[in-house]
């Protein structure tokens, strides 16, 4: 058995479904991360000190021959053979070079029988000292819009950034010198990954150059079995790796020039107008910063539609998924516009990897990850070119993420109040689409289909009234391995039903999962004003320190601990004119359906 390294963050559902199995589409029956952090707008932080280094007058300098020369961040090193440069993430505003390596190594684990594939990875991060000890604070633009500056990246030190963005498996600290390299102090530290181990052991070995103003550290990741080998590889970088003229002050955001950077705290707040304002702005920075980070060869990007693709994978590829995406953003509008009908989406940016390698290395290593899975709020949206295929997982994934873009652009309330089986029965009802046309190809997840079948030959499928009033929790709880059942599963079936054209021979399900979307909206707002303290409280602590991620978290926190609450107040808003018939007559057109 061989495994390369994980990296696809699933939905909750797919930890307790059996396996998927994408089938042809089943007649009449519709069956199948984010929210974006926006981008930086006029600067209001204060400029950093260049660092003591020489200096040239050439603003036009070039790379030498076969270097990594990057003039933002002031440093230059030789390039080591056969490694790729690998794109940055638009929100790792404190990464500045990642390369991988073209050589994948293995190691065999003969206690459990399993070979452990991985691709050495070199990273380069710059971290402004200014920026680690600044807290976010709130100022007034130039046209005097007040406009909140979030730090980006927080991390306390390198330690930090190890400990929230390393993935391999457990490390310990294994050697540190001191050393100083033409006339710069450097720190090397040594760490041992062995305790679980994504990959089997592990060596880190990372360069920490101190400057009066930045630490670079220079990180680089591989096997330990092959560690000799590799080290000749990368052998290069340590022996060229220098300082040199950045082209203009680094802020404290992590950036040159004047940028700071939109909190969604931003985007929520004033009218319609005034939220449309600050997202346009959002939007255009985010994609111009977006466009100026793609390594010099091997990228290209357009704008079509409500996308911005960038993309390293086959244009006409590129422009299959482009016009893919812009078409369920369609039928979303169409279908689900309610949802929003007063909000501005910022065009997502989907970034279309060449291969599933090099989606899995752009990645890797940094804190955000994945590729917008679960209730994640990249800035972009990933996907690559599939070797299965149009019908691979790929799409699968994608069509995920645009469904959590979109959900969270369009009612971020919603989107962080809603009970979980809710959302990911609506992010699994359009997963398996596809949309070469304005016209929605649907498929089904074979495996949720199966689940409910079990359930209701067993005997002991949930009814309807009961799910719409059962927690996430209580979801849980009713998970059983033994008997193969997978509540999660009827609930996003259920969601499926309720959004098919099946559902209009039911008189009274017709129209049914819209109205109780726009009672929970209701619900969500009444919620809002009267936990409002507490969520007052979040928002104060998420500008104070910067933490957009602990804001959200917090708030989902809120609104689970009022899960049981918001089901109820939605279930008497929704079902107040049900009676027992009415509900055996549902839960039986349900399940005939299927």
């Amino acid at each position: 058995m061989t495994m390369r390294t994980p990296f696809l963050t699933a939905a909750l559902i797919a930890s307790v479904a059996t396996a998927p199995e994408t089938t042809a589409a089943q007649p009449g029956i519709i069956t199948a991360r984010i929210a974006a952090e926006p981008g930086p707008a006029t600067s209001l932080a204060a400029p950093l000190a260049s660092p003591a280094i020489a200096t040239q007058s050439d603003k036009k300098r070039k790379a030498p021959k076969g270097h990594h020369f990057d003039t933002r961040y002031g440093f230059q090193f030789k390039q080591p053979k056969k490694w790729n440069n690998i794109a940055i993430k638009v929100d790792e505003e404190w990464l500045a070079a990642k390369y991988t390596s073209q050589t994948e190594y293995s190691f065999y684990d003969k206690k459990i029988g399993r070979t452990y594939l991985h691709n050495p990875e070199l990273l380069v991060i710059a971290f402004p000292l200014a920026a680690m000890k600044a807290k976010s604070e709130a100022k007034k633009s130039k046209d005097g819009e007040k406009t909140t500056i979030i730090i980006r990246n927080p991390y306390r030190d390198y330690d930090d950034f190890l400990s929230r963005t390393f993935q391999g498996g457990g490390y310990f600290k294994s050697g540190q010198e001191e050393d100083e390299i033409d006339g710069v102090k450097v720190t090397k530290l040594t760490y041992t990954v062995e305790k679980l181990s994504n990959n089997g052991p592990q060596t880190i070995s990372t360069w920490i150059y101190h400057t009066e103003d930045v630490d670079y550290a220079v990180q680089i990741v591989g096997l330990t079995k092959h560690w000799d080998k590799i080290s000749k590889s990368f052998k290069p970088v340590r022996q060229t790796f220098k300082l040199i003229e950045r082209d203009g002050p680094l802020t404290i955001t992590g950036s040159t020039g004047d940028e700071i950077t939109i909190s969604r705290i931003d985007l929520e707040k004033g009218d319609k107008k005034e939220k449309k304002s600050v997202a346009v702005k959002s939007e255009k920075v985010m994609h111009e910063r977006a466009i100026a980070k793609l390594p010099p060869k091997g990228w290209d990007h357009k704008s079509k539609g409500d996308v911005l693709a960038i993309y390293s994978a086959d244009k006409k590829y590129a422009g299959r998924v482009q016009d893919h995406s812009n078409n369920l953003i369609d039928w979303l509008d169409k279908n689900f516009g309610f949802l929003g009908a007063d909000a501005y989406m910022r065009k997502p940016i989907i970034r279309i990897c060449k291969d599933i390698d090099e989606a899995a290395s752009y990645t890797a290593g940094v804190e955000s990850g994945g590729y917008g899975g679960a209730w994640d709020i990249d800035e972009e949206l990933v996907t690559w070119w599939d070797a299965g295929g149009w019908t691979g997982y790929a799409i699968d994934r994608l069509n995920s993420q645009v469904y959590r873009y979109w959900m969270l652009e369009k009612n971020f309330g919603l989107s962080t109040a809603m009970p979980q089986w809710i959302d990911i029965g609506l992010e699994a009802l359009v997963e398996n689409a596809r949309m070469d046309s304005r016209k929605i190809d649907w498929r089904y997840d074979a495996g949720l289909v199966n689940a409910l079948r079990a359930a209701i030959r067993g005997g002991n499928p949930i009814k309807i009234e009961d799910l719409f009033l059962m927690t996430s929790k209580e979801l849980n709880d009713r998970v059983s391995r033994e008997t193969n059942t997978n509540p999660w599963a009827e609930g996003a079936m259920l969601i499926n039903y309720l959004a098919s054209p099946e559902v209009k021979r039911h008189r009274k399900a017709k129209g049914l999962l819209e109205k109780y979307l726009r009672n929970m909206m209701k619900v969500v707002d009444e919620v809002e004003k009267e936990e409002k303290r507490k969520l007052d409280g979040a928002r104060s602590r998420a500008k104070k320190d910067g933490g957009e991620r602990e804001y959200i978290e917090q708030r989902r926190a809120i609104f689970q601990e009022m899960e049981k609450e918001l089901l109820k107040r939605t279930f008497d808003m929704t079902f107040a004119d049900f009676d027992e018939s009415d509900w055996a007559a549902l839960n039986k057109a349900f399940h005939d359906a299927y």
